[in-house]
């Protein structure tokens, strides 16, 4: 029942950050800016994001009910943002709201995974990749039946699909609650996975090597926010359109659930760090593989490659946190990892726009592959030059 409560917490984040980033530029373009304004408006969101992640997270602390009341106050106010979108197109409004819709939206994630841990560390029995693999599953099904919707009448749909999400988002949250009696029978595999991971341990990650691994993160998650960010011109240069970027996402999402479904037992196979770094070259060859794609149904065809990549490096980044990381840095530490993604929304935002009205997609994604291949080189010697003593007994 816990695993199945935190994984609407997951289904109904996801189906509203689908709504909302994966189709931004979409409904962006709909309402009249170019590709450069829409990169300035997901840069600015990413940017106020990169700013209130580790504010929040140190504000809400690893306190059970401080996560669960910012997951639905931050939700609840993502609503008010897209308020404004029902009326009449208004460019520089729409542009605004999205921004500050976007900004909340991205600022939720790290304090869902914080919850997540922190329920397990409780003693309440949580099914973290389970959870997660809701998330996916969810996203894949309303990456279909939006981009179903937007091509057989328009992008008006999505603002008030992404309120009616949100608002999901807020009752989940608020009655993810359990009682003291039911945490102290928790006695499954994964309360002892988790909770005690912290005995017998002296030292953890040093701050040095896990910002060589944040770096390199960012530099894969730069490559990986051209591709989602822009995915809508990625497949309008190859001759789609609204429902092909919903096909692609629905795959991506799809390979996604599996990966994160069973990622428990991947990750009782191997360490967290060694996950890291099998996922970082898989964003490599995933970039190069989406540049280098003849037509479109290659370009679709990649993201099948999301199995070894982002769905590895999402849950195996957030058990490394918890695992290597000191107990009063982890959900700081939460926020640091997710900002990695965030600021690869920013540079997408700032620099791939502007690349493609320039040069066009090609020289966006050849960008993106030569970052991305950076980044796997850092969370290769990141992950590597990790130094933990353990004692045993």
């Amino acid at each position: 029942m816990p695993t199945v409560r935190f994984a609407a917490i997951n289904g109904t984040y996801w189906v509203g950050f689908c709504f909302l980033m994966s189709f931004s530029s979409v409904f962006l373009l709909d309402r009249g800016l170019s590709n450069s304004q829409i990169g300035l408006v997901l840069a600015g969101s990413g940017i106020v994001s990169v700013v209130l992640q580790p504010l929040v997270a140190g504000w809400a602390g690893a306190s059970l009910r401080g996560l669960r009341r910012w997951i639905a106050g931050l939700s609840a106010a993502t609503a008010v943002a897209v308020l404004p979108l029902l009326g009449e197109p208004a460019p520089l409004r729409d542009a605004l709201c999205l921004a500050a819709a976007l900004s909340l939206l991205q600022t939720v994630i790290p304090l869902i995974s914080a919850l997540g841990m922190e329920t397990a560390r409780s003693g309440v029995p949580v099914d973290f990749g389970s959870a997660r693999a809701t998330g996916s599953f969810s996203y894949a099904v309303a990456s279909l039946a939006i981009g179903a919707l937007i091509a057989a009448s328009s992008t008006r749909v999505i603002p008030p699909l992404a309120i009616v999400a949100q608002g999901l988002v807020v009752i989940a949250a608020l009655t993810f609650v359990f009682t003291r009696s039911a945490a102290g029978r928790a006695t499954t595999a994964s309360s002892h996975d988790d909770a005690g991971l912290d005995a017998g341990r002296t030292n953890y990650v040093g701050r040095g090597p896990f910002l060589i691994l944040l770096l390199g993160a960012t530099g894969g998650f730069i490559g990986h926010s051209f591709i989602n960010t822009y995915g809508f011109q990625i497949v309008e240069h190859h001759g789609g359109d609204a429902a092909d970027l919903g096909l692609s996402l629905l795959i991506a999402a799809g390979v996604e659930t599996v990966t994160m479904f069973f990622f428990r037992k991947i990750v009782a196979r191997w360490r967290p760090d060694t996950l890291l770094r099998v996922a970082s070259v898989a964003l490599a060859v995933k970039a190069i593989a989406t540049w280098l794609a003849p037509d479109l149904n290659t370009v679709i065809a990649t993201m099948v490659l999301q199995i070894v990549a982002y769905a590895l490096f999402i849950p195996a980044s957030v058990y490394y946190v918890d695992r290597y990381l000191a107990p009063q840095e982890r959900v700081r530490g939460q926020a640091w990892m997710t900002l990695t993604a965030t600021i690869g929304t920013v540079v997408a935002g700032l620099v791939g726009g502007t690349l493609m009205d320039l040069m066009g997609v090609p020289a966006m994604l050849a960008l993106g592959s030569v970052v991305s291949v950076l980044g796997a080189v850092g969370v290769i010697m990141g992950t590597r030059s990790r130094t933990m003593t353990v004692t045993v007994g």
